[in-house]
């Protein structure tokens, strides 16, 4: 009888066996043994779907600085001049004034955000220093010290069409085919027309809106010429016509009015256009025209020039002729009722990235004996001859 017996323990022993082996597997392999498990199987057979962790809270004030782009610039030159004045200043320049002395010209910094379709709230600031700040900022009747604010603006884009763009505070003048910034033109000296037909800049407002890919209006109301604060009562107003028929041809069209002089006797009117257009992929043309009538000073006061550019670019290497004539027949802008023709050439090497130097030869001659001699008599002609070394950079 007792032979039957072993068989069935040794039966019961692997049930155990088997027992204590599962469970040591459900335990080991949680994850597996859950997944197959009725508890955590959706209805109609379906997993459930892993949960989504929420998204990264942002920062908006550190989004808001990652949109500024930084710029930056320096500029010195050395002049000579032929005449050699005893002043040593080189008349009818703005910028390059002095000769026979090495001179640090301009140095800036400037912030922007530009508005786009993403971004509604933008903003420019550019802050200038060096002898070039303040002759831009002379003219100034408002405090000494907004010579070193070049622009400063805050820019507001509207949801309005293609997008309305409206810029308030000070900017520099639409008007006229070179600017400020050295870098940003194909000559070092600046022409007749930017240095005494028109403003450098403006306090106002602004509102620019493109009509199509190949239009774009702009309409301001301003205090007036080089002025934040204003001389007068009056303010004055100007519209811009930007046309880009293609891709080697564009039109920009200003006009500007209003009254200038501190007694509000009548209104300067002011017309500025603009052509450029590539002949090549080296060369290029730029033609600069200019009208302004005082009523201010007088029936039919004003001057008037016509400035014609081009430059023939190599990867290293920029030629630049301008040849520009300039009226001024009752010697308001000049102080000198004359007549004056410039011709410049100028060559520009790129030594590195940013980093660029230009010879410049320069002949004005004028309808008068304007220009002093280094005898004390003076001629009707000024020959100068310079080198600038000029440096520009951007965060983006």
């Amino acid at each position: 009888m007792t032979q039957p017996i072993q068989p069935l323990r040794r039966s019961a022993g692997r049930t155990v066996l088997c027992a204590v082996w599962l469970v040591v597997i459900w335990w080991t392999m949680p994850d597996l043994a859950r997944a197959q498990s009725p508890e955590t199987v959706a209805p109609g057979g379906e997993q459930p779907k892993p949960e989504v962790a929420p998204p990264p809270r942002t920062n908006p004030f550190g989004s808001f600085v990652r949109g500024i782009t930084v710029f930056g610039t320096g500029d010195a030159y050395l002049m000579a001049n032929a005449n050699r004045p005893p002043g040593g200043d080189n008349l009818l320049r703005n910028f390059d004034t002095r000769r026979g002395e090495v001179r640090m010209n301009y140095v800036e910094m400037a912030f922007e955000r530009k508005t786009s379709d993403r971004v509604a709230l933008g903003f420019r600031a550019d802050l200038g220093a060096g002898p070039t700040a303040k002759l831009v900022g002379a003219p100034e009747p408002g405090p000494s010290g907004l010579k070193y604010v070049q622009q400063a603006y805050l820019s507001v884009r509207a949801p309005i069409g293609s997008g309305l763009t409206v810029d308030a505070g000070k900017f520099v003048t639409p008007a006229g085919a070179e600017v400020i910034e050295t870098q940003d033109n194909w000559n070092y000296s600046r022409s007749l027309l930017f240095a005494w037909a028109i403003p450098y800049y403006h306090a106002g407002v602004r509102a620019s809106y493109a009509v199509n890919d190949k239009v774009t209006a702009t309409g301001f109301v301003l205090n007036g010429w080089n002025n934040v604060k204003d001389n007068n009562a009056s303010k004055s107003v100007a519209a811009q016509v930007v046309v880009a028929p293609t891709d080697r041809v564009s039109l920009a069209a200003t006009w500007m009015g209003g009254a200038e002089q501190t007694a509000v006797d009548g209104w300067r009117h002011m017309v500025d256009a603009i052509v450029n257009v590539t002949l090549t992929p080296r060369v290029k043309l730029q033609l600069n025209a200019d009208l302004v009538r005082d009523r201010g000073l007088g029936p039919g006061v004003g001057w008037h020039g016509v400035a014609a550019l081009r430059a023939q670019l190599t990867p290293a290497w920029t030629l630049a002729p301008r040849l520009e004539w300039f009226a001024d027949p009752q010697g308001v802008s000049t102080g000198v009722a004359q007549d004056v023709v410039e011709g410049t050439l100028t060559v520009q090497r790129t030594i590195a990235a940013g980093l660029s130097a230009r010879a410049e030869y320069r002949v004005d001659r004028s309808t008068m004996a304007f220009f002093p001699n280094e005898d004390g008599t003076t001629r009707r002609w000024q020959q100068t001859v310079g080198v600038g070394l000029f440096y520009g950079w951007s965060s983006r």
